[in-house]
């Protein structure tokens, strides 16, 4: 098996490393891919979580809807959600209505990892208890 892998192995132009758990992961990309965008299969109760993907996904890839749409969805949540953004509102902008804090936590309700990130982790000095950790973003 080892002496194979050298012959085997196609290292892509794009890619500077090719490991076993690269590979993985990306037949793992392909089978979600191949998941998502199959229609559910008849008599079959398929969790929520995996119609909630579905149709987001799905979203995310119609072209025409999101060509309809134009940035009227994005615009919307910028404004509601994140309480507007001054490039896109210039004069009417009022900075005194900013807050810094709940911007950010509403970002961290999508994930994002803006300034900071939290998370969980062991910890190092008393493995039955943990730890939450607030650090700045790498990215």
């Amino acid at each position: 098996a080892c002496g194979t892998w050298v012959k085997n192995t196609r290292i892509p132009d794009d890619v500077s490393a090719q490991t076993t758990f690269n590979l993985l992961r990306t037949q793992l990309d392909y089978n979600v891919i191949d998941l998502l965008s199959s229609p559910p299969v008849n008599n079959v109760n398929e969790p929520k979580a995996v119609l909630n993907a579905r149709r987001f996904y799905n979203s995310c890839i119609d072209e025409d809807e999101v060509e309809a749409n134009g940035v009227d969805t994005i615009l919307s949540l910028i404004n509601t959600e994140f309480g507007g953004w001054p490039i896109l509102q210039g004069s009417s902008w009022n900075s005194a209505k900013f807050d810094l804090p709940n911007l950010l936590f509403q970002l961290r309700k999508y994930y994002s990892n803006t300034i900071y990130r939290i998370d969980t982790a062991v910890n190092e000095e008393n493995s039955t208890m943990h730890n939450i950790e607030v650090r700045l973003t790498t990215n």
